[in-house]
């Protein structure tokens, strides 16, 4: 099945950069990658050596994945618009879990998402061809997995160490005072609005820099992080958003990081920056823990509650007054990536998924069941009026 001396595998997208790491740690195989040209696209994400969509139009991206798929072993996403073109491409795919997908997946009815009845079936069918559910989290994902399928594989949480370790130089900006950086998407999701009351609450004399980055999952999600400007502290300092070649100098330039407050479990801003060797604060919920050495061990970062600013006050006015206190959480959050985030311990569990799925055909050859596949989207798509007339509506302003 292989195509040449390396396992050849197609990664479709990338969050987190998740897959451009594992692309440059793999050791028998070879990853190449198509992404979407995005207007942040530059700034985001790592986009070396990639190739990228010539379209934006679903069908179209699903003729240029056809047209290339057959120089591939198999295939990689990491979200669901992702998943929704190998599933249209009939591809065999892996799924890794970077984030919040799998706790509001497109097939349950929930707050936020509109997707009507014909949808979530569509959605659910995509879900289901998955050939492996491989969460990177160790402890937060794979709990919602659970609901859906016990097919799970757990990677880690991969960090890349060429770009983000403790000999990073910081960038050179002026600083008055202590500076936290808070790097990730201003959104309620986040805890955004937590966070800006925190800093409200907080008794000393600190700058936060924030770039002007909003969540634009769907458009509700857009205007409601927007909003949360009216309760902007004045400490708080919208900045551009920041490329990604340039977040690691970043953290070394800030005092410490203040994180998102959702996941309850570090994310990759957070896993970057602790093996930055700065001190975080990130919610972290103490019943997630992850084998360490034997012993199950909760990540060591503040707060340990997501929705109490009080507390998130006293922590981040902990950080800018006592430096036995930073010094502490620095030391324990960096202990902690570097034995939970070796991108080659990872990328070794990453290919051994690959052999796994050696045995079964990279893609469907079935004209008729792809033609079915997309024929239901077509119709499930449209069947969602409400969606359609606020395209119109949009179109016409």
């Amino acid at each position: 099945m292989w195509k040449g001396n390396l396992y050849k595998v197609l990664a479709i997208g990338d969050t987190a950069n998740v897959l451009s790491i594992l692309k440059k740690n793999v050791k028998t195989s070879k990853i190449e990658q198509i992404q979407f040209r995005t207007k942040n696209f530059q700034e985001t994400i790592s986009y070396e050596n990639q190739y990228f969509f010539k379209s934006d139009k679903i069908f179209e991206q699903v003729e240029e994945i056809n047209q290339i798929k057959r120089n591939y072993d198999l295939f990689m996403v990491t979200g669901w618009t992702t998943a929704r073109l190998a599933y249209l491409a009939g591809l065999k795919f892996i799924w890794i879990y970077t984030g919040d997908d799998i706790k509001h997946p497109f097939f349950l009815k929930d707050k936020i998402h509109d997707y009507n009845f014909l949808e979530r079936i569509f959605y659910k069918k995509v879900f289901k061809s998955v050939a492996r559910h491989v969460s990177l989290i160790e402890a937060v994902i794979p709990e919602d997995l659970k609901r859906f399928t016990d097919a799970t594989i757990v990677l880690g949480g991969i960090v890349d160490i060429s770009k983000f370790n403790p000999h990073v130089k910081p960038i050179k900006l002026k600083k008055q005072k202590f500076t936290f950086l808070s790097p990730q998407r201003i959104s309620p999701l986040k805890g955004t609005d937590v966070i800006w009351k925190a800093i409200s609450l907080c008794k000393n004399n600190f700058e936060v820099l924030q770039p002007e980055w909003y969540d634009d999952y769907n458009t509700e999600i857009e205007r409601k992080s927007k909003e949360l400007l009216k309760i902007k502290p004045p400490n708080v300092k919208l900045i551009p958003l920041i490329k990604y070649d340039d977040i690691a100098k970043y953290y070394a330039y800030a005092d410490c990081i203040l994180g998102q407050l959702s996941a309850g479990w570090p994310g990759s801003v957070e896993r970057e920056a602790a093996y930055c060797n700065r001190p975080v604060i990130t919610y972290t919920n103490p019943k997630y823990k992850v084998n360490i050495n034997g012993k199950m061990v909760s990540p060591p970062f503040l707060p340990t509650s997501k929705d109490d600013p009080y507390e998130l006050s006293k922590i981040i006015d902990m950080m800018v007054s006592s430096k036995e206190f930073r010094e502490r959480m620095q030391r324990k959050g960096h202990e902690f990536v570097k034995n939970t985030s070796n991108p080659e311990i990872i990328a070794n569990r990453c290919e051994k998924i690959f052999q796994e799925l050696d045995e079964y055909p990279p893609y469907l050859e079935s004209k008729l069941t792809l033609f079915l596949r997309r024929l239901f989207f077509v119709i499930s798509y449209y069947s969602n009026f409400k969606r359609i007339f606020q395209k119109l509506i949009n179109r016409k302003r």
